[in-house]
């Protein structure tokens, strides 16, 4: 928006008349200046609030470079990764999602911590019914357990980001991450989760974990072999979902296990529906450690493109000192969060729960933050 502003000439009898005149004109111009500034720069301006739920079942956009809600009010993203479906399939432990027991209690714990998000790892393996040594754990029987939970979150307020965290080409069995998604089932994949969730804007298509070893070309357009595995990039992922009619909102990850988004700022992948957030990961181990890193991304006009999700968050000296840091930065800049991981595990995991249901020292940490955002 262009700012106008007229002032009266000075007279030009009075010099003092002229010099008053001439810093009342600058100062008007400054102020123009700050108010058009706040105009363009709504990440500093507006920083996005963090609700404690939504308002009915979840709804998740995109415009401009905010997430918003159904009524277009800006949100983010404040919650918890739950691991667990990307691993237990394939180990003959279930289906893997969290708990396997109590569901009831699992919700109200998630609910006391006030998130509004879950992020759950899938195997593509699992969820497609291919390459497994526990088969019962896996295709349809996975797939409806996974549908369940979904539902079970999304009644509760809470909206779900499905994320590809584990994938393998060929036959391989699935135990792992790979450098990217792969050509060979990862298509299907997202094919399939697109067809199961199109029509729920409460879930979010998180599309690989974290790329690493790949230039920012074969992430995006694929077309190249890294690590052994043929490159499904993000524009024929994109492609596929949007070919089974979903509209969901798509996070895309940059390369370094996610921590590098910087190469999106010239290859950025390609959504008719402009409906893409950029995903990054944040551990006080990784390249994205530093808050040099983070304001990089802020000068780089990043955050001003596509609204910022970061999919995991954590530190491994079992406080929440660094992740208090980043939360305070992304907090002024409308970035969401989630934190690794609400399983039960030692604090240096990171897991934010003890055995008992009870946060870690960490964890506690985490757990402050997020009631210090619902009370304010």
């Amino acid at each position: 928006m262009t700012m106008t502003t007229s002032t009266r000439p000075p007279s030009p009898t009075s010099g003092r008349s002229r010099s008053r005149a001439r810093v009342v004109q600058v100062a008007v111009v400054l102020m123009a200046l700050a108010v058009t500034q706040l105009v363009l720069d709504p990440i500093r301006a507006t920083p996005a609030s963090a609700t404690v739920g939504f308002s009915g079942a979840p709804v998740v956009r995109v415009s401009g470079d905010r997430l918003v809600n159904a009524s277009g009010a800006p949100i983010r993203l404040i919650g918890v990764d739950q691991a667990g479906a990307e691993s237990s399939c394939v180990a003959g432990d279930g289906f893997g999602t969290p708990p396997n027991s109590d569901t009831q209690r699992n919700l109200a714990a998630l609910k006391s911590w006030k998130v509004n998000a879950v992020r759950l790892p899938l195997n593509e393996d699992c969820w497609l019914g291919i390459n497994l040594p526990f088969p019962e754990y896996g295709g349809a029987a996975y797939r409806s357990d996974i549908v369940a939970y979904v539902d079970t979150l999304n009644a509760a307020g809470i909206a779900v980001i499905l994320d590809l965290h584990w994938g393998a080409p060929g036959k391989e069995l699935a135990t792992g991450g790979e450098v990217m998604a792969d050509e060979s089932h990862s298509p299907a994949f997202w094919s399939s989760v697109a067809v199961t969730f199109k029509g729920n804007q409460g879930v979010v298509f998180d599309l690989y974990n974290e790329p690493r070893h790949l230039t920012f070309a074969c992430l995006v357009h694929g077309g190249c072999v890294e690590g052994g595995v043929q490159v499904a990039g993000y524009d024929q992922l994109i492609t596929d979902v949007r070919a089974a009619g979903a509209t969901n909102v798509i996070m895309v990850a940059g390369i370094d296990f996610a921590a590098n988004p910087t190469g999106f700022k010239t290859t950025m992948p390609h959504d008719p529906l402009g409906q893409l957030a950029i995903s990054v990961h944040v551990y006080n181990f990784n390249a994205a450690k530093s808050s040099g890193t983070w304001s990089k991304w802020v000068r780089m006009g990043l955050l001003a493109k596509v609204p910022f999700v970061t999919g995991e968050l954590g530190e491994r000296d079992c406080t929440a000192k660094f992740i208090d840091t980043y939360m305070s930065w992304a907090d002024a800049h409308g970035v969401s969060y989630l934190a690794w991981a609400f399983n039960s595990g030692p604090c240096n995991g990171p897991y934010l729960i003890d055995s008992n249901g009870n946060p870690t020292a960490y964890g506690a940490g985490y757990k402050a933050h997020l009631a210090r955002l619902a009370s304010s």
